[in-house]
Order: C-alpha cells, then sequence, then structure tokens
C-alpha cells in the first residue's frame, strides 16, 4: 500500500492551504507586517556559517542538511522519537529538558559515568556543556565509543554564541544531528529561531516545512533572524 496522499494543490481548495478571503488578508496585512519574502534556504546557510564564526568545530562542513526548527526544542524531540527504545546516556548536570525527557519517554536512563556505552545507548550532549560552558569529562572517549558500536548521537549547540572560542570535533559518524537557536545569544527566546542540522537527510515533519513552494514556518521569525545575523 502507497501511504502518499494524492497531490491536490492545483485544485481549487487542494493541500493544506488557508482561505484567501480578499477581507481577512487586508486586515492581516494592517496587524501584521507579512515578511512571506524571507528565503528561509538562504538564511539557514547564511546561519550555518554565522554560527561557527570565531570557532573551530571540526567536521561541521559534513552537516549540510539543515531545516527550520521552532528553537532547539523542536530538534530535540524529532529526535527523541526516532530512539524511545533505547537507553538514554547523559553526562551529569545536563540541560533540565534532556533530563525530563530521560524521565518521561526513554524505557531506559543512566549517567554518562555509570558504566561504559552500550550497544543500544542513545547520547545527547550539549557543546559547550550546559553546566561548565566547557568540554564534557570524556567527550573524545565516550564519541570514540559510539561510533564503535553504532551508536545516535546528538549534539546541542544552544551555548555556542554565546561562549568564547571553542574547539572541539564533531567528526564522528555517529552524530547524526546538531541543534541549536538564536535564543541565547540574542533576547529573542519567543521567537522560537532555531535550526536543525544533519549528515544525512531525514523525511519528517521539520523538512517538510520548508521542502516546498510555501514553507509554513514562522516567516516573521526567520525575518528577524536574517536580520539580526546579518548586523
Amino acid at each position: 500500500m502507497n501511504p502518499t496522499l494524492p497531490n491536490l494543490k492545483n485544485k481549487p481548495y487542494g493541500g493544506a492551504w488557508s482561505i484567501h478571503n480578499s477581507e481577512v488578508l487586508a486586515f492581516v496585512k494592517i496587524h501584521h507586517k507579512p515578511y512571506n519574502n524571507t528565503d528561509v534556504q538562504q538564511f539557514l546557510q547564511d546561519y550555518s556559517q554565522w554560527m561557527c564564526g570565531g570557532h573551530t568545530i571540526h567536521g561541521i562542513d559534513q552537516f549540510k542538511h539543515l531545516a527550520y526548527a521552532n528553537g532547539t526544542t523542536e530538534v530535540f524531540d524529532k529526535f527523541y522519537l526516532k530512539h524511545t527504545d533505547k537507553r538514554l546516556r547523559l553526562w551529569p548536570g545536563e540541560y533540565f529538558y534532556h533530563q525530563i525527557q530521560g524521565r518521561e519517554i526513554f524505557k531506559k536512563f543512566a549517567w554518562i559515568n555509570e558504566g561504559p556505552i552500550e550497544q543500544n545507548d542513545v547520547v545527547v550532549v550539549s557543546m559547550p556543556f550546559a553546566n561548565t560552558g566547557g568540554i564534557p569529562d570524556g567527550y573524545q572517549q565516550v564519541l570514540e565509543q559510539c561510533e564503535i558500536l553504532n551508536v545516535p548521537v546528538m549534539i546541542d549547540m544552544a551555548y555556542l554564541n554565546i561562549s568564547k572560542s571553542a574547539n572541539f570535533n564533531v567528526d564522528f559518524k555517529c552524530i547524526t544531528t546538531i541543534a541549536t537557536s538564536l535564543s541565547k545569544v540574542f533576547p529573542v527566546e519567543t521567537l522560537r529561531i532555531g535550526m536543525r542540522l544533519e549528515r544525512k537527510f531525514t523525511d519528517d515533519t521539520l523538512s517538510a516545512y520548508i521542502n516546498q513552494d510555501n514553507p509554513y514556518m514562522n516567516h516573521s521569525a526567520a525575518h528577524v533572524g536574517d536580520r539580526l545575523i546579518s548586523n
């Protein structure tokens, strides 16, 4: 069975689009300045380059598949959904959101210092580290273990752009996903301007937001983010 829905976007009310009533469009234009001309793909490319300025992140150029996200948390949740059958591993002192999800949605959880990495683990780590602003103890050794056992890893770079010059390595094939946002470096936490960087393309809902003629994501937030990094 082919689960793909038929493409009806060329029909008068085809697709998941709103009704473009002229009176309502005029009202929205008055009360909300439209930014629908924001080139989201270009913003993501510019953002991925800007975030690395002043830092040395070995292997970051391998993460070419970019998607807009509502802050880092939307990236986290998409990653978690793939791996809830695994055991989540975190360093003590990790960002509380990851700790909550370890308690609520994963079948098993263990701190990194409670034992070696095992084949059914999944690892999440903030770089720079949420608790210290540096590199967590044993980072290189843990990632080498994940590489050998093919354990998936997500890197949370929310703190990168409020940090002094960072130098660390993401050149491991086990790292599938990197998340970052502008919510720490600029006072725009309520606008949810985030980005997912992946080594391989994932055909999921985050990708669906932007890979179409009319990306249905927050153009206003993307516009603000674009102006911030440009200035």
